[in-house]
């Protein structure tokens, strides 16, 4: 999906999130703490972790949305992406990625304990909406570990694309 506008960035983040939650809702406890190796996090793992980078997001966007706000920096709707996020977010696509430890899950919340946790904070996310219509997600920045300094629609779009990484690293251990 192109994404050019804040309703695109919100549809195709609803869309990961969906599948997320078909992908895992319905795994039994077994299959959810099953792992291969003790260093590879389990589905209930990869979820937890989710959990947590959302809620760190929705921080993030929400300190960048109220700065613009102050400034009296209005938004046109668009979602405007650096070519340095583009590039350095496809480059880490393939790539093995190490979660800082302030990210790293605990094992406790089982999966519907975390999914509702997700929708919780996904719901904090819609409220945020109105201020990524109204005030400029562009100017101001936050610094991702990874991909540097980044503006609140950058992160909004990591949001999904975090999501989806570890859906498909999901996906992929079911299938083994």
């Amino acid at each position: 999906m192109k994404i050019e506008k804040i309703e695109d960035a919100y549809t195709a983040n609803a869309y990961i999130k969906n599948k997320l939650t078909a992908a895992v809702e319905k795994l039994s406890d077994e299959q959810a703490l099953r792992s291969s190796d003790p260093a590879v996090w389990s589905a209930q793992h990869l979820v937890e972790h989710i959990t947590i980078v959302d809620e760190g997001i929705l921080r993030i966007c929400d300190k960048l949305l109220s700065k613009a706000e102050a400034d009296g920096l209005a938004s046109d709707g668009r979602c405007q992406l650096s070519d340095e996020f583009k590039m350095k977010t496809a480059a880490a696509a393939d790539e093995k990625l190490t979660a800082p430890d302030f990210v790293h899950p605990t094992g406790s919340p089982t999966i519907a304990e975390s999914l509702a946790k997700l929708n919780e904070t996904d719901e904090k996310f819609q409220a945020l909406k109105d201020r990524f219509l109204r005030f400029d997600g562009e100017k101001h920045k936050f610094p991702h570990p990874i991909f540097g300094d980044i503006s609140a629609h950058e992160w909004l779009i990591l949001r999904g694309g975090h999501a989806a990484r570890h859906l498909r690293q999901i996906e992929a251990r079911l299938a083994a």
